[in-house]
């Protein structure tokens, strides 16, 4: 009987957090208003690396921790790229590498099939630099960088 009070209670708590997580992520802050994303949006899955530009896996944004600090969605987004960037983005706010793009916060998906965390959604809207940068940095470093050129990304 103790054991199915403790399964009962511990199946209570996880139904409580989970509903709060979810009405955190998917609510915003009071009076905030969002702008609508113009770039590109990525839901950042725990421990995957997305690339920024197709056939060029130099440059890839990532999250590490998201989570719901006093109401308030938050996540660190990191950049892999020499000379990268990372921030602690709270829903609604921006953060600019130079010469790569602007990375917004725009929402969060609560957890969902098991997982623990929410998974942060991020708008990336892309420097007019950032071509000529990726094309300089695959100069510098000795790789093959054509985004024009569709046979090799077929390959």
């Amino acid at each position: 009987m103790k054991q199915l009070i403790r399964h009962a209670a511990a199946l209570i708590s996880t139904v409580i957090l989970a509903a709060s997580l979810s009405g955190a992520c998917a609510g915003r802050e009071q009076g905030q208003n969002m702008e609508q994303c113009t770039g590109t949006i990525y839901t950042l899955r725990t421990a995957i690396l997305y690339p920024l530009i197709d056939s060029f896996p130099y440059l890839r944004v990532y999250s590490t921790d998201a989570q719901v600090v006093d109401g308030t969605p938050e996540a660190d987004i990191l950049v892999n790229w020499v000379g990268g960037d990372n921030a602690t983005l709270k829903l609604g706010e921006s953060a600019t590498l130079e010469k790569v793009g602007t990375f917004t916060l725009i929402g969060m998906e609560p957890p969902a099939h098991g997982k623990r965390w929410p998974d942060p959604v991020v708008c990336f809207e892309q420097d007019p630099q950032l071509m000529d940068t990726a094309r300089q940095y695959a100069a510098d470093n000795n790789l093959y960088f054509r985004p024009d050129d569709e046979e090799a990304r077929q390959s």
